[in-house]
């Protein structure tokens, strides 16, 4: 083990640097953004992408169309290298396995993601992977920088061996669908929308930021045949809006579901639209969009819980609302929510995880949305 993959000297230094990570995100992903000069980037930020990723104009989420791989090639990166050394305490092979140990969030499982593999519009490849494959090197890869950072070390081995961020060959890379929910009101053209701080004590990623909601990784409940975009949206709906718990159970019949039927019939009914225009890669939103006072009423409490879980905040703006920037540290989606010609944008987490952007329109009766402009806590 070279001597920039040492291990840390104590699980004290870890907890500093680990503490440190979740303190400075923001600034430490600007920075990162630096080592990639001639990556392509997403418009003006510094969000990192691929020409193949973007289609040439948004994609109904509809329309995307999934290929399952039964027979993935191994990665050639799974976090447990000797170049990982540097990112891990003593006694401990993983990061995951350190996070659990000495850093534990609340919401912490190993469970089964999806894994993208290639992105061919408007068909995207998965096959298995899980959770923690991309806490491993993803995880590892941010502890690594802020480590450099923090105490003036100047190697990056594990960085290095992943060479290119936007190459999904090397390492498991998990999707993660982020949704920038517009409200539309018709008669005052106000548009509003809705923003959660990530709360490290709770999450194993983005922690310490503000995020578009909701967001979660694409993967299955509970093992179930739930293979579609879609029902994961609808899910992630239902937890962070309503606070549902995240149990289904593998007989859980979507059909039977109101929240998923009535959403399901707004989209289908033109009540709720939503687009995907590409995918991107973050050193780390995508929007349902909709009218108030169309007269459709999502009965379940998507306007009552406007509030939202996980200590969510409520954010308005006003006319154009997507094409204004936060000044708050968001995670870079979020800083350019209406991406490229004012449409949203999804993005690949940071070394690990992707983000896919839809746009969707919603009805919702009349209501107080957010309250206070250009305010975040």
């Amino acid at each position: 083990m070279g001597a920039g993959a040492r291990p840390h000297g104590s699980h004290a230094t870890w907890r500093e640097v680990r503490r440190h990570l979740n303190e400075h995100r923001h600034e430490l992903a600007r920075a990162a953004d630096r080592l990639y000069p001639d990556l392509p980037r997403v418009g003006s930020t510094h969000l990192l992408t691929r020409e193949t990723w973007t289609p040439t104009r948004p994609v109904d989420l509809h329309r995307i169309a999934l290929r399952w791989d039964d027979r993935p090639p191994a990665p050639a990166v799974t976090g447990r290298e000797a170049e990982a050394g540097s990112t891990l305490p003593p006694g401990l092979p993983s990061y995951s396995q350190a996070m659990e140990a000495l850093d534990k969030p609340r919401l912490f499982e190993d469970r089964t993601c999806y894994r993208l593999l290639d992105v061919d519009w408007p068909e995207l490849g998965f096959a298995r992977g899980r959770y923690f494959d991309g806490v491993d090197v993803g995880e590892a890869a941010a502890h690594e920088f802020a480590a450099a950072r923090l105490l003036a070390e100047a190697d990056l081995p594990l960085r290095r061996l992943v060479a290119d961020p936007t190459d999904l060959r090397p390492r498991v890379a998990l999707p993660a669908i982020s949704m920038l929910t517009l409200r539309r009101d018709s008669c005052t053209g106000a548009m509003t929308f809705v923003l959660h701080w990530r709360d490290p004590a709770r999450v194993a990623h983005g922690g310490g930021l503000y995020q578009v909601m909701p967001v979660g990784v694409f993967q299955p409940a509970e093992e179930a045949a739930d293979f579609d975009l879609w029902k994961c949206v609808v899910r992630e709906y239902a937890e962070e809006f309503l606070g549902r718990p995240e149990v289904y159970g593998d007989a859980f019949d979507y059909g039977a579901w109101p929240l998923y039927q009535e959403l399901t019939e707004a989209r289908e009914d033109g009540r709720l639209r939503r687009w995907c225009s590409g995918w991107v890669w973050a050193p780390s939103p995508s929007p349902p969009r909709g009218d108030r006072d169309r007269g459709g009423d999502l009965r379940h409490g998507l306007r009552r819980r406007h509030r939202v879980e996980r200590g969510g905040t409520r954010h308005r703006r006003e006319g154009h609302p997507v094409r204004r920037r936060l000044s708050k540290p968001v995670r870079p989606p979020r800083a350019d929510a209406g991406g490229r010609r004012g449409r949203p944008r999804t993005r690949l987490e940071a070394p690990p995880y992707p983000r896919l952007a839809a746009v969707n329109r919603v009805s919702t009766q009349p209501g107080p949305v957010a309250d206070g402009a250009d305010r975040l806590p």
